[in-house]
């Protein structure tokens, strides 16, 4: 009997990687963001001279970047300090 079990060193498995801001390997700028009053964070992408927001950024297919909760304390306590969504 054959099984299909995924073993800790599969290389299938995805990985979200908690992420503040970053360069992307084609020069676009990320930013997280965050809307304290609606609990929900995502990224500004600024590329080729326009903007635009992003949930969640797939950078291959086993890698993906997502913003920190906006209930992490560290972005909670820092929000005056944050971009925010408006």
């Amino acid at each position: 009997m054959e099984e299909n079990r995924k073993t800790p060193n599969d290389t299938r498995r995805n990985l979200t990687i908690p992420t503040v801001s970053t360069v992307l390997p084609n020069g676009a700028l990320v930013e997280m963001v965050c809307d304290l009053a609606e609990r929900r964070s995502a990224f500004v992408v600024w590329e080729q001279g326009a903007w635009r927001l992003e949930l969640s950024i797939s950078l291959d297919a086993q890698h993906r970047l997502v913003p920190y909760s906006p209930d992490n304390n560290l972005i909670r306590d820092s929000s005056r300090t944050r971009p925010t969504i408006t």
